[in-house]
């Protein structure tokens, strides 16, 4: 049951983003100072901004060092993958079905 709702965290957390982000490339194309000036626009979108960049630091130190546990280093670096070209929205459930998938 775990593995089910993490799994399907992971796919929201691929779809829902990506509603903004698609939108925003097809109209700029990959214009990262653009990206970066809309994303620190508005103190709501530093706040949003910082909170998924920390989020994603966190995420990735504890997955060095979770990885300590036995696990597959390809599941381990494709989290790594999910994590820089989707976002923590995907990676973090996906890692914790991987997690989930291992114990059984």
């Amino acid at each position: 049951m775990k593995r089910s709702i993490y799994l399907f965290l992971a796919i929201l957390g691929i779809i829902l983003p990506y509603t903004g982000f698609v939108p925003f490339l097809l109209k700029n194309g990959f214009n990262l100072p653009l990206l970066f000036q809309e994303m620190f626009n508005s103190n709501i979108g530093i706040f949003f901004s910082w909170d998924v960049i920390i989020s994603g630091i966190v995420l990735l130190v504890f997955i060095i060092f979770d990885e300590k546990r036995p696990t597959t280093t390809f599941a381990f670096w494709l989290v790594i993958l999910g994590l820089f070209s989707i976002g923590v929205s995907f990676a973090l459930p996906f890692y914790l079905f991987l997690r989930e998938t291992h114990k059984n």
